[in-house]
């Protein structure tokens, strides 16, 4: 089993780079690569895809669209987790935080009643998030993506299991993500690409160098991370 999860898993947790950017890259790492849906892509060639509405991408005439294309492939087998979607404070001019919210909420429903992990996008809404882990006290996990905040947030955000996944922050010297990936347990976080025009591979080596170990035994913690939030082996 060891040689299995050493040859096959660098596990991207995140991404927005679809199958042929993946392809294209000039280092082609061995990845498992969970791709963010957008509302509308009718891509099939995805092998693992999240699915929701971006925060940025509410507006009150998409919502009903948007919704039903959700749940016309939520129940997929490919569709992993429900999301991106969340709460972003940035964006409260174009949208508001009331609706923001209110469309949150439909994602967290989404989530327990198809029992999918939950994906979200939170800026500096770490509070309502909180919150809503109390109101709903979901059975399934839930993971704070592109994670970069200092460690009381990140305490705050485990003591309420909620999982971070971290991204190229871990390749900017003395950023917050690099001094809490030191600081939390094994069973706390995974690891993306996001957006970002980067390898996998290289957030893998930039948390080996930061956490002080292997990339075997980082590998190792990542891959039994994503099967506990996942539910099922890979």
């Amino acid at each position: 089993m060891l040689l299995y999860v050493i040859c096959i898993m660098l596990i991207d947790f995140h991404t927005h780079k679809n199958k042929l950017l993946r392809e294209k890259s000039l280092a082609k790492d061995k990845s498992l690569s969970v791709y963010s849906f957008s509302v509308g892509d009718d891509s099939e060639e995805e092998e693992y895809i999240s699915i929701g509405i971006h925060p940025w991408d509410i507006t009150e005439e998409n919502i009903p669209t948007a919704m039903a294309f959700i749940k016309k492939k939520i129940t997929n087998s490919n569709v992993l987790y429900v999301g991106e979607c969340g709460i972003d404070r940035c964006r409260a001019n174009t949208t508001p935080i009331a609706l923001q919210q209110q469309i949150f909420e439909k994602h967290i429903k989404l989530s327990e009643y198809y029992s999918k992990p939950l994906l979200i996008h939170c800026v500096r809404a770490f509070q309502e998030i909180i919150f809503l882990k109390k109101k709903y006290k979901p059975t399934q996990k839930w993971i704070i993506h592109g994670f970069n905040n200092n460690i009381s947030i990140a305490k705050m955000l485990i003591a309420e299991e909620i999982i971070l996944s971290f991204g190229t922050a871990l390749l900017t010297p003395y950023s917050n993500a690099r001094k809490v990936l030191t600081q939390i347990s094994e069973q706390s976080f995974v690891l993306e690409t996001d957006d970002k025009d980067i390898t996998i591979n290289d957030i893998y080596k930039a948390a080996c160098e930061i956490r002080g170990t292997t990339m075997d035994e980082i590998v190792k913690i990542t891959q039994q991370n994503f099967e506990n939030i996942i539910g099922h082996k890979i």
